[in-house]
């Protein structure tokens, strides 16, 4: 029984040596072929790539043809052409906007930087005054001081902030109290207790707003930047669609106000914006009834 066990183990076939040759081969093919379909997909994608690239580029070409403005009409209503013109008129437009001119506000970063201007003129008490006393200043006026030209932004800039402080007060500086010093001598228009009332809806204020720095967007002024088939007012037809026109000298605006008239006793006068703006403000009315006019 023993000796055909032993037959029997001695005639079982080991794992040969040819076995493991083509499991190597086989991992080496494989990895090779691999290989070859990722170089493949490389240089599909290049030149897929390529040629998406020419169409991405051609179609933002075609688009900014398309969104580019080559003519409007200036503030005086006159048609200018070119690049160069309409830049020039968009920008004048949002200088306009936004204020070339002080429009009852001041610029936020002179209070915020007043704040630093403190500091300069006492002793050194934080790692701030040690590098202005030291690398700065250096014994030197702070009020008689002149920055280097190569000095930093930030330290220009607050050079020129100190001028507008130098007459400062108080030795304790607060924000609040800079800005309302800096304030001194704007007077605030005759409509702001009309527009920002607390009987007023945020929305119907801001409105109101708009209406009093004539930022609203009526026809006439929207047709000098967009093509607008007419500028005339669609409610009556007569004359163009004006800040004026729209709230006094309308024939539908006027049968709203003369309705007012009739139910509420009150005299406006509707000769023009500044007479109407007048009225309103010299009103001896109640509050509630003024905000809901």
């Amino acid at each position: 029984m023993n000796f055909y066990r032993y037959k029997l183990i001695c005639n079982r076939t080991p794992p040969t040596k040819n076995l493991s040759i083509k499991r190597d081969l086989y991992i080496s093919i494989n990895h090779s072929a691999m290989l070859l379909v990722k170089q493949q997909c490389k240089a599909e994608w290049i030149s897929f790539g390529d040629e998406c690239t020419r169409v991405f580029m051609a179609k933002m070409k075609q688009r900014k043809a398309w969104t580019s403005i080559y003519h409007i009409n200036d503030q005086h209503d006159q048609r200018v052409e070119g690049f160069e013109a309409v830049s020039k008129v968009m920008t004048n437009y949002y200088k306009k906007l936004l204020g070339e001119k002080d429009l009852y506000r001041t610029q936020v970063d002179t209070q915020f930087l007043g704040t630093s201007l403190h500091p300069t003129t006492r002793s050194v008490e934080s790692s701030y005054e040690y590098w202005v006393h030291g690398r700065c200043l250096k014994g030197r006026n702070w009020w008689e001081y002149t920055p280097r030209s190569d000095t930093s932004w930030y330290w220009k800039k607050l050079q020129h902030v100190k001028t507008r402080f130098k007459d400062y007060p108080r030795e304790v500086y607060r924000v609040t109290e800079g800005y309302n010093w800096l304030l001194q001598g704007t007077e605030k228009p005759k409509w702001v207790k009309l527009v920002w009332s607390r009987t007023c809806i945020p929305r119907h204020s801001f409105t109101m707003w708009l209406f009093m720095q004539s930022r609203l967007p009526v026809l006439q002024r929207m047709g000098r930047y967009t093509a607008t088939p007419s500028t005339n007012c669609p409610m009556c037809k007569q004359s163009p669609e004006t800040h004026e026109h729209l709230f006094v000298e309308c024939t539908y605006a006027k049968d709203i106000w003369s309705q007012f008239y009739t139910e509420w006793n009150m005299l406006l006068q509707l000769e023009g914006k500044e007479a109407f703006i007048t009225s309103m403000c010299k009103m001896r009315k109640p509050r509630k009834i003024r905000s809901l006019i």
